[in-house]
């Protein structure tokens, strides 16, 4: 038997290959990185604005249970304060302001202060919120509303909104919310 004298090639890519596939995939790689930061910018707006309605939706509901069950009310120069379960027998009272402008003290966001009677502020207040979490505090979110107004027997807040901190532009907002109380709230007693 004969051998063939024949040079085995050694297996594997040549210099040429090697080079053309570092640089499609130098290529692809370009792509991809260049569309990553838009692609991540959009996925952030839509977190803020799911947090924006979450946080609208608490911000609801949370003024619905204060407002709502409400028995009686007062109005100040700057606020309306309520009452409402044992604090009203006690003549104490919550208040929440009549305006929230888009000032500094606005991203701190709504604020219950509780009071006596007169409207005389204790030192106490807390933020309408507080209960919320992290998942929508964190992300430097606030509510706010341009007035607060009880009137034929019904609480009304318009152009309740959600901003985020740094932003003229709401996340979320409702033009107007209407609260009717469980009873008509009566007017304070002079002497509770």
């Amino acid at each position: 038997m004969k051998k063939k004298n024949t040079a085995r090639r050694q297996s594997g890519f040549t210099l040429a290959e090697t080079l053309m596939a570092i640089l499609i995939l130098l290529m692809v790689t370009s792509v991809v990185a260049a569309g990553l930061p838009a692609a991540v910018s959009a996925y952030q707006k839509v977190v803020d604005r799911a947090n924006a309605q979450v946080q609208l939706s608490t911000a609801v509901s949370r003024l619905r249970e204060e407002l709502g069950s409400a028995l009686w009310y007062k109005e100040t120069e700057n606020a309306i304060c309520y009452s409402n379960g044992s604090y009203a027998e006690k003549g104490y009272v919550s208040s929440l302001p009549k305006t929230i402008t888009d000032n500094e003290d606005a991203e701190k966001g709504i604020a219950i202060t509780f009071a006596n009677v007169q409207g005389v502020p204790f030192d106490s207040s807390e933020p309408l919120l507080s209960g919320l979490g992290t998942a929508t505090q964190g992300k430097s979110l606030y509510t706010l509303y341009s007035s607060l107004d009880y009137s034929n027997g019904v609480f009304t807040i318009t152009n309740l909104r959600v901003k985020k901190q740094g932003s003229d532009v709401p996340q979320a907002e409702l033009s107007e919310l209407v609260i009717c109380p469980v009873r008509e709230p009566l007017p304070f007693p002079d002497n509770p």
